[in-house]
């Protein structure tokens, strides 16, 4: 895995742009994991400032059988997901892993993008 060169200034510009977005859209959107009555009172999430040292790229080793599980949102519901890749990585010299899960619907309109994005 080659190693990207990053400018922080423009990782942190990019980051808080997206977390812009996010917090609008937590303060205005009816599927919003913030309730419609306390919307108007949301002003933002708390975010840790943002760091390179935690700017990661991972190894996604896919699952021989990918397995579907029902995952509760923070909006209640359950979503389907499938248990798609383990994903590994470092974060200061200590090795580490976490599930990838893949939406069903998204996979199925996306077929054969790259891998990244649309794992969470």
């Amino acid at each position: 895995m080659s190693e990207e060169v990053v400018d922080a200034q423009a990782y942190a510009s990019a980051l808080n742009e997206m977390r812009q977005e996010k917090d609008e859209y937590f303060g205005s959107e009816p599927d919003s994991p913030i309730p419609a009555e306390e919307q108007a009172n949301f002003a933002r999430l708390q975010y840790y400032p943002p760091s390179l040292a935690y700017r990661v790229q991972a190894r996604v080793i896919p699952f021989e059988h990918a397995e579907t599980v029902q995952m509760p949102t923070t909006t209640g519901h359950i979503r389907p997901q499938l248990r798609y890749a383990e994903l590994r990585f470092s974060v200061n010299g200590e090795d580490l892993h976490l599930t990838g899960y893949l939406d069903p619907h998204y996979a199925e309109h996306h077929h054969g993008h790259e891998h990244g994005v649309e794992l969470f």
